[in-house]
């Protein structure tokens, strides 16, 4: 199959190790996308516009912080709450014909902040990149069998199991639904029991009886077990 802006990430997170592909994908786009968001192409109107409106998510707020680009996150942030502000404010000095007073304010003022607080231009972006990529992946089970041959070899975690079933159910015909359907229930069967089992054993070394030496897997198993079923 002939690669693309999406298949070549898809093929090189199916060749490395990783507990998910599709997690491996995420984390990439996500740091490239809180990258760019302190990046020259925050200067650019239109970009600006779109994230004055959608802000972002205090998780990437904190990432683009981590990113030390001082000057460019505060003309960001400049700009986002100037628009909060009017937004807000202009709401108290507008009263409406018929309206039912400040109580009617409050509320509007109240359903504009969760907007706000449930809009994140990163995590927008990462949802809709996430779901053309997971899209290929079914795509690419379905036409390429060397791309095949190295999905019947990995797992996912619960929050992309369900993305691909969902896709999947979608996309492919009964005969080839079944096939990828038991397969990835498979896999998972198995990466979730071992993470399961993992964790047990973690738990059980901090019994006075326990000895013995713990695997790499079991020591790592907490982290292990959040990134596979904490989403």
């Amino acid at each position: 199959m002939k690669e693309s802006i999406y298949t070549i990430p898809i093929n090189e997170a199916f060749s490395s190790e990783c507990h998910c592909p599709l997690c491996s994908i995420y984390e990439k786009l996500e740091d490239d996308l809180v990258e760019a968001s302190v990046g020259a192409a925050m200067m650019e109107p239109d970009r600006r516009i779109e994230t004055n409106e959608k802000g972002f998510c205090k998780k990437h707020i904190e990432q683009m912080s981590l990113k030390k680009q001082v000057l460019p996150l505060s003309l960001v942030l400049q700009t986002h709450i100037r628009q909060q502000i009017d937004t807000i404010f202009n709401m108290q000095s507008k009263p409406r014909m018929f309206s039912k007073g400040k109580k009617e304010t409050a509320q509007k003022i109240s359903q504009y902040i969760d907007g706000v607080k449930s809009s994140c231009y990163i995590c927008n972006t990462l949802e809709a990149q996430m779901q053309r990529y997971a899209e290929n992946i079914v795509y690419m089970w379905k036409k390429d069998e060397q791309f095949k041959s190295k999905f019947s070899e990995k797992s996912f975690c619960v929050n992309h199991l369900k993305l691909l079933l969902d896709i999947a159910v979608k996309d492919l015909g009964e005969n080839h639904f079944n096939t990828f359907f038991d397969i990835l229930l498979k896999n998972a069967k198995a990466s979730y029991e071992k993470s399961y089992n993992d964790i047990t054993d973690f738990v059980n070394s901090f019994d006075y009886r326990f000895k013995g030496e713990l695997s790499q897997d079991t020591k790592t198993a907490t982290r292990t077990v959040i990134d596979k079923f904490i989403y």
